[in-house]
């Protein structure tokens, strides 16, 4: 598969997840990254995903905190902001690889359709 050679520094899941649920005061936003407020140096799973799904995502991010596996939550938004890429797939790959190598992360979860996350194009593939 194309996309997963393109994300190949760690396992990959797409996901659609839809709902509002509010953001408990643990779950801290710091720049457009959220994460649990306890001191955590590594995590095991990166969520991308879009701002409007942060508030969905709150109860999956804190099963998974709470199960010994330390989430983080970093939104599109935020990357297309900071990151450095010629486009906003390059923009999402080098996210992910600043993060694995910063915080050791195991597994990405994408979350949104393919009008959120963009995908990389092969050369010469329609629009």
């Amino acid at each position: 598969m194309f996309i997963k050679r393109l994300f190949y520094t760690v396992p990959l899941l797409l996901i659609i997840i839809s709902g509002i649920f509010v953001v408990p005061a643990n779950i801290v936003k710091d720049n457009g990254v959220y994460a649990d407020s306890g001191v955590v140096e590594d995590y095991s799973l990166l969520i991308i995903t879009p701002e409007e799904f942060v508030d969905t995502l709150v109860p999956l991010v804190e099963h998974k905190n709470s199960t010994g596996m330390p989430t983080l939550v970093k939104t599109l938004e935020n990357i297309y902001l900071f990151q450095t890429g010629t486009d906003d797939p390059e923009k999402i790959k080098r996210a992910i690889a600043e993060y694995t190598e910063d915080y050791g992360i195991d597994y990405v979860m994408l979350v949104g359709d393919c009008n959120q996350v963009p995908g990389p194009l092969a050369s010469g593939a329609p629009r």
